[in-house]
């Protein structure tokens, strides 16, 4: 039996929802589960007291051709829009691509798209799936203008640092704000040390030793080399080499060559380079008669 008295409504002897009048709901959590079952409880729409769970179902099996999303959640707010009342939507969908694939979906339609964001109290904590060699990742569009802008803004009486670590844990740019001012810095993969390498007490020549990854994004790259001689052999030389390949195929760029007879030599090489996804850049060293010395190899996006 169900029984309305002012801006309150009863759903039978066992429970309650509470209601007012701008279409707030408060459930009690003894009456949750008879009262969903009172509005149309299913297979597909359950709800269970002990865990206090809801679960919405798709009741459409995927086949070997078609994944299937979630039901979507739709929540509606008006705003005025400057000559009447209008609506803003949002929903919540978990979309199944190929792969498969599993993306939780925010989608938004009202107020305008440049007034619009996703607002959390204090901390975002994304873990990775070690198990499966799985990293974090959070990735920005960059949308129309085609740059993706990270804003941090500082907190009054204490910089608000910003870490950002490189394919080396030893080498990690920061990003800090000013204290007390509002701070926005725009970020691409420029500046970003992507591949850095020490290779220390080599003797003779050094074979072919990866410093950018193939996965790495086509662009333009900057590979420095700083050599140093550690013990020096008469008539002893060394040529730097790197290969990677461009949009002709495989490159090999040398250095000149660094005569290492004299203990403390050293030799500074910059290359820049168009790099191709697809083929690992590398690193390597011909000599002659042993010399011995260390390799500082390092490469960033420019």
């Amino acid at each position: 039996m169900s029984r309305v008295f002012q801006s309150r409504i009863f759903i039978g002897p066992s429970g309650t929802i509470k209601g007012t009048v701008n279409g707030t709901l408060a459930l009690s959590q003894v009456a949750f589960g008879t009262a969903l079952n009172t509005i149309g409880s299913s297979a597909n729409f359950t709800y269970t007291p002990a865990t206090l769970t809801l679960t919405l179902t798709n009741p459409t099996l995927a086949t070997a051709i078609l994944n299937q999303n979630s039901p979507t959640i739709t929540l509606v707010g008006n705003f005025w829009n400057g000559a009447a009342s209008a609506t803003d939507t949002w929903t919540i969908e978990d979309v199944i691509g190929a792969g498969p694939t599993s993306v939780l979906t925010f989608l938004q339609s009202g107020v305008p798209a440049n007034m619009v964001a996703v607002s959390i109290p204090q901390s975002l904590i994304i873990t990775p799936n070690i198990a499966l060699g799985v990293s974090s990742e959070i990735s920005l569009s960059g949308g129309v203008s085609g740059t993706a802008i990270l804003t941090v803004q500082s907190i009054a009486g204490a910089p608000n640092p910003l870490a950002l670590p490189t394919t080396n844990p030893t080498n990690v740019q920061a990003l800090i704000g000013t204290a007390g001012v509002p701070t926005s810095l725009t970020w691409g993969q420029a500046g970003i040390v992507l591949g850095s390498v020490n290779s220390l007490a080599n003797t003779g020549n050094l074979a072919a030793t990866q410093l950018i990854a193939a996965a790495q994004p086509t662009g333009m790259y900057l590979v420095t080399l700083y050599v140093e001689v550690t013990t020096g052999v008469a008539t002893s030389t060394i040529i730097p080499n790197i290969a990677y390949a461009d949009d002709t195929g495989a490159q090999n760029q040398y250095g000149p060559l660094i005569n290492a007879a004299v203990t403390g030599t050293v030799a500074s090489l910059t290359f820049p380079i168009w790099f191709v996804t697809g083929t690992a850049l590398t690193f390597s060293m011909a000599t002659a008669n042993n010399p011995k010395y260390n390799v500082y190899a390092r490469a960033q996006a420019l």
